[in-house]
């Protein structure tokens, strides 16, 4: 139903179990994933790969948050849509002005919800 084999994600995420259902939803979709666990490797991921989107965790276990690295993409003309994976309430993180560009989705993902906003990101109808 879902072939984006022709599309490649870094998914932002330092727990592993969720990284594990993400890529689990994700592998019946052919897509490419890469894994950043923190922020440092997202800076390394994000300077050697182009990529169709990210999924951003925004409660990373370190001082730099999800809201961070949006931030660093938005001042330095990164360009990739962000989905938002979250647990935080929906009003909060749109009361944040510079991540309102980005989609959000609530923790527990639902498959369904996510695949759709990941093909409105990817401007599949």
């Amino acid at each position: 139903m879902y072939d984006w084999s022709d599309k490649k994600i870094l998914i932002v995420e330092d727990n592993n179990i969720n990284y594990l259902l993400l890529q689990h939803m994700l592998q019946i979709t052919g897509i490419l994933i890469d894994l950043a666990k923190n922020s440092n490797c997202f800076f390394k991921f994000i300077s050697m790969n182009n990529y169709d989107l990210i999924l951003m965790d925004i409660n990373l276990n370190e001082k730099i948050s999800g809201v961070d690295l949006i931030k660093f993409m938005k001042s330095n003309n990164i360009n990739v849509p962000v989905i938002i994976q979250t647990a935080y309430d929906e009003e909060l993180i749109h009361s944040i002005s510079d991540i309102q560009h980005s989609d959000i989705i609530s923790k527990p993902l639902n498959r369904d919800i996510l695949f759709n906003k990941i093909n409105i990101n990817f401007n599949i109808k």
